[in-house]
């Protein structure tokens, strides 16, 4: 636990999408605070920050493999808020030799 304890050295906010509609159908839904929780964070597939290669296909768009602690519910229809930046989450993966963590793809979105 001490090794998870010391790597948490970022704050994220978690926020879910509460989806809503007004009286002419149009989606006014928003985005809610969850927690905000320690984290590390760590590009994925990147160097130095540039885009990183998917098969044979290049992407724009940053990824991150994101760890916390087990505890806040996370699905896809949650985002991170890290540094101004809005994290979409893709995966999130529970390791049962580690309870105590998630382990999250994230890929930045506008």
């Amino acid at each position: 636990m001490a090794e998870l304890a010391g790597s948490l050295r970022e704050r994220v906010v978690i926020e879910r999408w509460l989806a809503g509609r007004d009286e002419h159908g149009a989606d006014v839904g928003e985005w809610r605070r969850l927690a905000s929780v320690a984290a590390a964070l760590v590009p994925e597939g990147t160097s130095g920050g540039a885009p990183g290669f998917e098969g044979e296909a290049v992407r724009s768009r940053m990824r991150w493999q994101v760890t916390l602690r087990a505890g806040p519910v996370i699905d896809l229809a949650t985002r991170l808020r890290w540094r101004g930046r809005s994290l979409a989450v893709l995966a999130v993966t529970t390791d049962p030799a580690r309870p105590d963590r998630l382990t999250l793809r994230a890929e930045e979105r506008p």
